[in-house]
């Protein structure tokens, strides 16, 4: 019978589509894996992915044979954890995911103090927007802003974070003076603009701003990385909006100005995701627990 790693490796090549990729997620070279894949196959005697060079394509019997590894693997682990947690201390690894904004210091001053409190847990860390590793079970939970949109998952409401226009002190200086700072959204229209690409900020400032007109992109500078338009407006670029959780630092410093200050924006939502199990195994019990006790004395903004 085929041995678990091998089982472990065919269902990474097909949630990643990739041999490559796949290599990299389990920490293994490309040809380890594709030994395991061809030692699954020789011992059942079928193909379960077609490959060449450039090509990838799970077969027919490899995308039922996909679904009972799965199922198979979730039921082993699921007894691994039930084991695990009858040990005085909880034992593991947390598999942990967050989109860039949150890529804090104190973010990270609470994974840390989490991981201080329990040095029998360990964390397995990776940044993304997306929710798929999470439905797939690859992720034991995932830090997103905004509503949850999938009933295979269960949200946490952490806290609420708004949006905030700033620019920096720099930029009024270099453009024209002070008084020239907008008080209203037509007067942005008279400044350089920042716009992340990565959200839907024309309908964003249309629900601020009811009744505003369409924003033209191409008169604007434009950026798909959070980081990236954060130095951009940092030096002097121009007027940008961004969540207070992310420049609030900046504009008690000085470093940024905030723009339209007396406006409160409507609020997004930080959640914490986890996949709806039956079991939940301690160390995910103890880590919610935490962050629900925790997460808003190290990150709201106003702290």
């Amino acid at each position: 019978m085929a041995k678990f790693d091998e089982y472990q490796a065919f269902i990474t090549i097909v949630e990643l589509n990739s041999l490559s990729k796949a290599a990299k997620a389990l920490h293994l070279s490309p040809s380890a894996i594709s030994k395991k894949l061809t030692l699954l196959e020789d011992s059942l005697g079928v193909q379960l992915v077609d490959r060449t060079t450039r090509s990838l394509a799970v077969t027919d019997l490899g995308k039922s044979f996909y679904k009972d590894c799965k199922a198979i693997l979730s039921s082993v682990l699921d007894a691994e954890e039930r084991i695990l947690d009858t040990k005085e201390e909880p034992i593991g690894k947390l598999k942990l995911s967050c989109p860039r904004v949150l890529l804090q210091p104190g973010f990270f001053n609470l994974i840390n103090r989490f991981a201080e409190e329990h040095p029998t847990i360990k964390i397995d860390f990776s940044v993304s927007d997306s929710i798929e590793d999470l439905v797939d079970g690859q992720i034991d939970f995932s830090f997103r802003i905004g509503p949850l949109r999938d009933s295979r998952l269960t949200a946490t409401t952490l806290m609420e974070t708004r949006p905030v226009f700033c620019a920096s002190p720099e930029y009024f200086e270099r453009y024209g003076p002070i008084t020239q700072i907008p008080t209203s959204i037509e007067e942005l229209a008279h400044h350089k603009i920042i716009i992340p690409t990565y959200i839907n900020l024309a309908d964003r400032i249309r629900s601020m701003f009811p009744g505003y007109g369409m924003l033209d992109i191409d008169l604007f500078h434009t950026t798909n990385d959070v980081y990236a338009q954060y130095q951009l407006v940092r030096q002097g670029g121009g007027i940008t909006m961004m969540l207070d959780l992310m420049v609030k630092e900046d504009i008690r410093a000085g470093k940024l100005q905030a723009i339209f200050p007396a406006v409160q924006f409507p609020p997004q939502q930080i959640v914490l995701l986890h996949h709806k199990k039956q079991h939940q195994p301690r160390k995910m019990v103890l880590f919610k627990e935490f962050i629900k006790a925790k997460f808003v004395e190290v990150m709201s903004p106003e702290n």
